[in-house]
């Protein structure tokens, strides 16, 4: 248009000003009259001023308005989040203390079906161990036989460990050694301890609705309430 509207379009710069005027807003650009001195229609002017405006004004601007809308959203959202987010992983990591044995207890939590199941593979696991046939394991003995089994990393029981897994010797037999029967009463003290501290990862992992609260709480109530039950029938055995 530089030959028609010289004042407006014959250079760069009132060009980039006429432009920024009919963005804006600010009316039709004078020096491009949408009628001829006739009255005819200028047909050029009319699509170029009218294809300008749907393009910019009416897409290119609201597209780029929501954009940044949803960016700032997001980055609120997530500004809000993260110290949720990060408290939520203190509290889940507080309440993990990991065991040397955690990943023989997970595989044990796994597998196992019912109570007799568990006792069935907890004596084979200790005939695994008690690789000398002694009927029982000490805190060497079981670090050594637990190195060969097929974990990757492999799990090392170290005598703090033992200590731990012992209750300080109170589940030993006399000796200081881990009999079959004491052994399974470690280890299911071990896999009840394991198996709560991954229902405290549940119930403190993130944002969960009610209803997956309400049944993680009840079903963390039942576990305990069974093993409490477990333990007192054991003693009574004794």
């Amino acid at each position: 248009f530089g030959d028609g509207a010289g004042g407006d379009f014959g250079r760069f710069d009132s060009a980039l000003v006429a432009m920024f005027r009919l963005t804006a807003g600010m009316g039709w650009i004078e020096s491009l009259p949408w009628a001829g001195p006739d009255g005819a229609l200028q047909y050029g002017h009319v699509l170029f001023v009218t294809s300008y405006v749907v393009a910019v004004n009416w897409t290119l601007l609201q597209v780029s308005v929501a954009v940044l809308l949803d960016s700032f959203v997001t980055a609120r959202l997530g500004s809000q989040r993260e110290p949720e987010e990060r408290a939520a992983e203190e509290r889940a990591e507080g309440s993990t203390m990991r065991s040397a044995l955690d990943p023989l207890l997970d595989r044990l939590a796994s597998d196992f079906v019912d109570d007799a199941d568990l006792t069935a593979r907890l004596r084979a696991l200790f005939k695994m161990l008690d690789s000398d046939d002694s009927e029982g394991l000490n805190s060497q003995q079981l670090s050594m036989g637990i190195k060969k089994l097929d974990f990757k990393p492999r799990i090392h029981i170290s005598d703090s460990d033992f200590a731990i897994i012992t209750q300080g010797g109170a589940l030993c037999a006399p000796g200081g050694r881990l009999g079959p029967a004491e052994f399974e009463v470690a280890m299911r003290r071990q896999l009840r301890n394991h198996l709560q501290r991954q229902l405290n990862t549940a119930l403190w992992a993130g944002p969960m609705g009610r209803a997956e609260a309400v049944q993680l709480g009840a079903l963390k109530a039942l576990f305990l309430e069974q093993m409490r039950a477990h333990d007192e029938g054991a003693r009574r055995d004794a």
